[in-house]
Order: structure tokens, then sequence, then C-alpha cells
């Protein structure tokens, strides 16, 4: 069991991206509230909804009595436990941290990172880590001390620092105290002097005294000393496995048929989710108990919602229970008339992300002037921003906001009408980098390709909640399991 400690007040701001890091760490967090009053809570109930929130049992933030707290909620807590800030990322192998009976207590290094000239004042795009990795070496310049992590009670010194001990080679704190260095986290630092008690001692927390001025001579100062630190981290960020997830309404045909074409792909080595979006009284259980069973790599997700007469808001609440249940970085969301035929597709996907881009998929073409018009009318609503009929995403940009869209949402004007077209926009608005993959023009099915002309897969676009005959099953037998592609 692994579980990380941490307090905050009003963090908005990166509670997002530390949430999205460290639940991938950690069995269970226990987040403690000194009195926010901005979003906090409810992002910590969206992103993490199993962890704990608890009210402080302090007024004000003062380090010993933070500490204290702390201190007494650990000693409640079995197994392994760190006590983290917002600005602490933990990275680093997590697999040292064994289940034995041994007591052990494993010192991190802390390295503060550093915008560089070019990225201050600057937001975020997707990914904190992935975006800043400069920094100032924890073994060069001791600016911020270690923390630690432990599997039995220990007493903290006054900030849960600890100095003068072999710290560890397997386990790196990223300490983004100082970056980004931006208007939002100027005014992030600047806030916690109104919960500093008015009778504690001014040689106190005096880095929560500092102004404005002070924060940005600092960080100058660091950024001089700063290097690119992805050599140590890259190796623990990259993209390494893909969650796939589609969407079943009434035809299982099609699910039988995705289930052959993965593991012909992909052996035994995938992660589908299959989200059931049959309404109760067409359900097939029986059959879909049956595929989870015989195949470990497949769970089925059955919706916990009342079915909506319109496919935007079913559909796009399907995807999203879907994607709560994804456990890695990248996520690909594609309907179940869509088939893979690219027999590298995990390779090729890998490579882009570790080389850049948050997604990656098809354009909107279905094959007729109903969609490929809205492309021509709104070429920048669409660049390099792919729709869902397949499309892989970072799981923070699939997660950014919800694939629903409520029929009084559908913005023809703009081009905005699909389900998932928040998450378009997100990636337009964003400018984050993104390709789309082509198909011909008023052409049924579509054939997607990729940037290099190869064949990534087949849309058959008659619509997933389409009745399949045997006619159509059999065309699509032909694509998939024949080798009779398209050309």
């Amino acid at each position: 069991m692994k579980t990380v400690v941490s307090h905050f007040y009003n963090e908005e701001y990166l509670l997002p991206f530390w949430l999205q890091h460290h639940k991938k760490y950690f069995d269970h967090g226990i987040m403690i509230n000194y009195a926010s009053t901005d979003e906090s809570v409810n992002i910590i109930k969206k992103i993490c909804p199993e962890w704990e929130i608890v009210d402080s049992e302090n007024e004000y933030f003062e380090a010993q009595a933070v500490d204290n707290e702390v201190m007494k909620i650990e000693s409640k807590i079995n197994g392994w436990k760190i006590a983290l800030n917002t600005t602490e990322f933990l990275i680093g192998n997590m697999d040292i941290l064994t289940d034995d009976n041994n007591l052990r207590q494993i010192i991190i290094p802390c390295h503060m990172m550093v915008d560089t000239e070019e990225t201050e004042f600057t937001e975020i795009k997707n990914s904190l880590i992935r975006e800043r990795k400069f920094g100032i070496l924890h073994s060069k310049n001791n600016v911020r001390s270690a923390r630690s992590i432990h599997n039995f009670n220990v007493v903290y010194s006054l900030g849960r620092h600890f100095r003068n001990l072999p710290v560890t080679t397997e386990l790196n704190i990223l300490y983004y105290g100082f970056c980004p260095l931006n208007e939002t986290t100027l005014n992030r630092k600047l806030q916690i002097k109104n919960k500093l008690s008015p009778d504690s001692p001014i040689s106190s927390d005096l880095d929560h005294r500092r102004n404005r001025e002070d924060f940005i001579r600092a960080h100058k100062e660091y950024q001089t000393q700063s290097e690119d630190l992805s050599f140590m981290i890259d190796k623990y960020i990259s993209y390494t496995e893909i969650d796939y997830i589609t969407v079943c309404y009434k035809n299982y045909d099609l699910i039988l048929l995705q289930v052959e074409n993965f593991k012909k792909l992909f052996g035994n080595n995938y992660n589908l989710y299959i989200v059931d979006n049959t309404p109760n009284s067409l359900k097939n259980v029986e059959l879909l108990s049956k595929i989870a069973l015989e195949n470990p790599n497949i769970k089925i997700v059955n919706r916990d919602y009342e079915l909506s007469e319109f496919d935007g808001i079913s559909h796009g609440h399907a995807i999203d229970m879907g994607l709560k249940s994804c456990k890695n970085d990248i996520v690909c969301v594609f309907d179940s008339d869509f088939f893979f035929l690219h027999e590298n597709i995990n390779e090729y996907i890998l490579n882009l992300f570790n080389s850049g881009y948050h997604a990656v998929g098809c354009e909107f073409n279905d094959g007729t002037p109903a969609t490929t018009n809205y492309l021509d009318s709104h070429p920048e609503n669409f660049a390099n921003a792919p729709v869902c009929y397949a499309a892989f995403y970072d799981k923070n940009v699939a997660q950014s906001n919800t694939f629903k869209i409520d029929i009084n949402e559908v913005d023809r004007a703009s081009g905005y009408i699909e389900t998932g077209y928040r998450i378009r926009k997100h990636i337009v608005d964003k400018k984050l980098k993104g390709l789309t993959w082509k198909a011909n023009r008023n052409e049924r099915p579509c054939f997607f390709r990729n940037e290099k002309n190869e064949l990534i897969g087949v849309h058959y676009t008659a619509g997933s909640h389409t009745n399949f005959n045997q006619k159509t099953i059999d065309e699509l037998r032909e694509i998939i399991f024949k080798n009779k592609p398209h050309e």
C-alpha cells in the first residue's frame, strides 16, 4: 500500500497536473484542505474520487502546525507514505517500495525546476513535467532539501526536509515552486501570506513572506544555474502503453469482430475497454461476460445512467465512463465500426507521442459532403485536431472536458457539432501538437491513411448502432482478415 499526503489552499492551477501525475503512483491519497475558496476540492473529487479530503485542524498555515498534523495523519497509515506539497512531483522506480515487513526509509533528492527565458510568463498547455524540464540538480546545489518516503512513523524536523543524509538514485522529486513562472503562479505564492498567523514571528516562514519582486529576482538567480534535466526525467515519463475504448450499442456482431481483430493485431498485448451502452432490454450480458472471461485484456464497463434519445449525450457519456477506467497515459477512443489495419499501430503512435504529439487520429470525414463541407468551411477549427471516429489522445487531453454534446450545443456556424467536439476545441485553442489521417472524399467505407500514406484503418461509417447484416459483416471480414484492403 502506497499513500501520499498533501495539504492545499487554493491550488486549482497546479492540482490537475499534480493529481493526474500521482494517482498512477499511489494506491490512496489524503488531501488536507486549509479552507480553500476556489475549485480545489471539486478538482480532487473529479480526478481522484476515491481519495480522502479532510479539513485541516489548523486555522493558519504555519510550518510546525502543518508538520504536526501530517505526522498525526501518517500515524494511522499502514504501508509506504510520503508527504508532498502540490509543487512537488515524484518520479522514478516505484518498484523499490516492496511490501515486506522490514522497516525502511528512503531519502529522495529534490531538484529545483526553473523556467528558461523562452518559457517564463507562458502557460502550460497540457503537462507540466513534459513541458518544463530545466532545473538545478540536488547534487549540484542543494537549494531544496530532500524528502522521505517511509513505511513506519517518522518524526519530522521543521518543514519535513531531510539534510545531510545519503539520497536514493531510484526516486526523484521535481520541485515546481518557482516554475512555471507566470502571473497565476506568482499570485498563488503571494496568497499564502493570508494564511499566516498574525502572531507568528517574521523570522519564521520567510519564503512565504516574499513579495512579487522577490520571487522574480530569486527565479532569475536560479535561472543562471539551471540546465536541461531531460536526461533524468524522460526515462520516467515516456509513453509506453495505450488503452483502447469503444462503445457498444446493440450491435454485438461488431464487438465480436473487434475482439478477433485485436487478437490478430496485438496477440495478448493490449488493453481494451468496452462500454456497453445498449438499453437494458436489449443487452446481451452473457455474451460480454464470456468475452471478458476468455480475454483478460478486455474490461466491460456498464453504463450508470439513463440513455438519452440524443446520441451525442449517451455516446459521449459512455466515452467519459470508459476514460475513468483507463490507467495509461495514452487513450484511444474509436467507433465500434472502425477497424485498425496497421500492423504496428502501437509502435507508430508511441513514437509520435514520445516526439511531442498530444492527439493523432481521423479527420472529420465520413465519406459524405455532410462532414467534409465543415472541413472546407472551417479549416482553422479542424487543423490537426482529430475526431473520435478513431483518435489517440494524451489522457489529460481526453479528460480536459466531457465528450458529451447536447442537441442545443450543436454549432453549425463553427463546425463544432460532433461527440467530443470540446476535446477538439481544446486541442485547437491550446495549439496542441496534433495530426490527422486522411480519407478520400465522397467514398464509403472510409480508408484512412497517415502522413506516410500507410493504411491505418477502415471506418465503415454505417453507424455502430445500425443493424449490420451478414453481407456487411462479410465485407468487413474480407477487408480485415483476407488482406484485401481498399487501395
